[in-house]
């Protein structure tokens, strides 16, 4: 149900959106925190609450309830230093890029659904936070 209400997953069918449940981890969104440090390269979607995204030389970007961060540093392979901080505590969820690929390698039909429409998209002068 928290899948569904992104924007980016608007027209994944239901069977989609619950292969892809199954690979997401939750997780807390702590004030201060940086929720991409450490972590493999991921898609980050905030379920609630605000990150901070800051990239050099680009305007400073938020990702609020719905917003995911990290779909071309993920799907594509590209490295951008990109930092974040939390500045208003919720919930997230992670898509680990390991598990991610392999998700996408036994279902196809995710590959053709807007997970990947949104990597061509509109959003290429922004590539960091996906609303």
């Amino acid at each position: 149900m928290l899948l569904q209400s992104s924007p980016l997953l608007a027209r994944a069918t239901a069977a989609q959106l619950a292969r892809l449940a199954a690979v997401a981890r939750h997780i807390p969104l702590d004030v201060g925190a940086d929720p991409l440090t450490g972590a493999e390269s991921s898609i980050l979607t905030a379920l609630s609450g605000a990150v901070r995204i800051e990239r050099d030389g680009v305007p400073r970007k938020v990702a609020e309830s719905g917003d995911a961060v990290g779909i071309y540093e993920t799907l594509g392979g590209a490295h951008f230093p990109v930092r974040a901080e939390v500045i208003r505590a919720g919930q997230g969820l992670r898509f680990v890029r390991s598990d991610l690929f392999d998700l996408l390698a036994n279902n196809i039909d995710l590959l053709q659904g807007d997970l990947l429409r949104v990597a061509a998209g509109p959003q290429a002068a922004d590539p960091h936070v996906h609303q």
